[in-house]
């Protein structure tokens, strides 16, 4: 007789042995304890994978996972074509992983853009762009009254998504320390018009450094 097959046309997992039962409930109790503070990449993907496939030991699905596309960055940033080689993996799953990344940045941007931009909603959106998602540099664009209406990661597009600019909107570009060298930084520049009015630099303590004189100098 054929097994029968989840929601996700995944074949449903034959009764796990003893020692994988509870495994799920010390995860949580892990979980609620420390966060992800700690946590390997394949332990968080497996604890999210949860969500999806809830009958499933995702245990083995998470490594494979990290095993093809080398980080749980990299997992996140997968073409849902190439997740659904990874055994484990359907349709459903493959969706859900593809997706996650970009309903958080949506969501990142739609509660820093409801005040006028500071340091500390530069440090975040820093940390997200710059250290977790690994890019080279982001460009900010804010309104005339100095909230966030748009971020676009150097190199992607020359100009942001959605509705032009206001002409009296300003442009913060948002690079690491360790590779704001001036011919970068020159080349940075011309990704978007006009040219950003203010360089940051991400520091290795997680701080957020003004370049000053910078446009001049270039």
């Amino acid at each position: 007789m054929d097994k029968p097959e989840s929601t996700n046309g995944i074949p449903a997992p034959e009764e796990q042995p003893l020692s994988h039962r509870g495994h799920r409930q010390r995860m949580a109790a892990r979980f609620a304890e420390e966060g992800f503070d700690g946590w390997r990449a394949h332990e968080i993907l497996e604890r999210l994978l949860y969500e999806v496939l809830p009958r499933r030991n995702t245990n083995e699905t998470a490594h494979a996972l990290v095993e093809r596309f080398g980080s749980l960055r990299g997992v996140f940033l997968a073409d849902p074509a190439e997740l659904i080689q990874v055994r484990g993996i359907g349709p459903v799953s493959a969706k859900w992983i593809a997706q996650i990344l970009p309903r958080v940045t949506d969501m990142l941007i739609r509660d820093l853009g409801s005040a006028p931009c500071d340091e500390n909603t530069l440090l975040v959106l820093a940390h997200w762009y710059l250290d977790y998602l690994d890019r080279p540099a982001v460009f900010v664009t804010l309104s005339a009254d100095g909230v966030l209406a748009s971020v676009t990661p150097a190199g992607e597009t020359r100009q942001p998504s959605g509705p032009d600019p206001e002409p009296d909107a300003k442009t913060i570009l948002l690079t690491r320390e360790s590779a704001a060298s001036p011919a970068l930084l020159f080349a940075l520049r011309g990704h978007l018009t006009p040219a950003p009015e203010r360089i940051f630099v991400y520091t290795a303590k997680r701080e957020m450094r003004e370049l000053r004189g910078v446009n001049e100098e270039l």
